[in-house]
This record gives structure tokens, C-alpha cells and sequence, in this order.
């Protein structure tokens, strides 16, 4: 799946940057930036679930593709609520692995600040004047399309072709990715492609 992420995007890693920033966002090992898989398989079972609930795809396949908890009796006083696993699995959205290796490079190396800015708001009262104590950073990461590996865990390729189409109608309902995606952050297009 390509994730073309056409505007600044935030995928939060849950920390800040001392005083300096107050939230980061997700780097691999070499301080590259990705989308976890988690985040984007989160996107795809929003949209899945649209589907399902405006009548484009059978019912329970949200629970099918990506798993739901289940409530099982153990007796008529003790219920429990199991998990079940879905069939997708979702890699994380990483850059291709020549612009990997080319940003690990000492040339690249130079140019990865480039990939990162920081972004400065505040809150405003009724005046247009700045409230004190709410200035806040964040760091955002500059639009590129990243790349992600969906597999489907069935044993009959038969079964795999209606999902995937499902998946492809899912993928398009996706119009941003990453925090802040109500403020406009993160506007991406999603296309998911059979592996070559």
C-alpha cells in the first residue's frame, strides 16, 4: 500500500522534546520517520466499518478482516471478553528502502532536519489575544509517500479477492493520517496495489 501523505503529518510517539517541544513524532532506530502500522490498520477498520454500516460490504466483515472482542459464558454468574483476531495484518508505513539507505548515508544525514519542522500554536480569547501558558510545539514531518505491506491470513485465495477489494474501497474513504487530522494535518491518499 502506498500512503502518498500530501500535507505536514504528525504520528505521535507519545513524548516531547523537553522544553523545547512538546510532542515528537515516531522515528525508527536510524531517526527516520514512519506511520505505525497500528495507526494506519486503525484508519482501515474506520472506514471498513463505514462501509459495512452504509450496506457496501457484508455484514462482520470489519470483525472478520480485523478481529472484535467476543463475550463468552463461562457460567450464568462469570462472563468473559475474549479476543478474536482478524486476518489483516498491516505493516508499518516506512520511505522506500533506497531513500532508507540514502538518508543513512553521510549525505543524507545532512539533509534529514529537512524531513521535520515545528509547529507553534496557541489559544486565543475572545479579543484575539494570545491566553498565557498555552503556547505548545509539536514537531511534523514534511508530505512523502511512505510504503506498508497489508497480508491477509486465509487459506483460499478465492476467499483473499473479495477482501482486498473491500480493503480497496476502505483505503479510498482514508483522507488523512497521523494526529491533528481534524485541524487539516496529515491530508494523504491511500492505494493499495497487489505486490509485484
Amino acid at each position: 500500500m502506498a500512503v502518498e501523505v500530501l500535507d505536514l503529518w504528525h504520528a505521535g510517539s507519545g513524548r516531547g522534546q523537553g522544553r523545547s517541544l512538546d510532542a515528537v513524532v515516531v522515528v525508527d532506530p536510524q531517526g527516520l520517520p514512519y506511520l505505525p502500522g497500528r495507526q494506519l490498520k486503525g484508519l482501515l477498520r474506520d472506514a471498513v466499518r463505514c462501509l459495512e454500516h452504509w450496506g457496501h460490504v457484508p455484514a462482520d466483515t470489519t470483525a472478520y478482516l480485523f478481529g472484535d472482542k467476543v463475550l463468552t459464558g463461562v457460567s450464568d454468574d462469570l462472563r468473559l471478553l475474549r479476543s478474536r483476531p482478524g486476518v489483516l495484518h498491516v505493516s508499518n508505513a516506512t520511505l522506500t528502502q533506497a531513500e532508507r539507505d540514502w538518508l543513512v548515508s553521510p549525505a543524507g544525514r545532512q539533509q534529514l532536519p529537512r524531513l521535520f519542522v515545528e509547529v507553534f500554536s496557541t489559544a486565543m480569547d475572545d479579543q484575539g489575544v494570545a491566553k498565557d501558558q498555552t503556547l505548545r510545539a509539536i514537531q511534523m514531518v514534511v508530505p512523502m509517500t511512505l510504503h506498508a505491506t497489508l497480508t491477509l491470513d486465509v487459506s483460499d485465495p478465492q476467499q483473499a479477492a473479495p477482501l482486498w477489494a473491500v480493503l480497496k474501497q476502505g483505503a479510498q474513504l482514508v483522507q488523512h493520517v497521523g494526529a491533528h487530522r481534524s485541524r487539516g494535518a496529515g491530508r494523504a491518499r491511500l492505494n493499495l496495489k497487489e505486490a509485484a
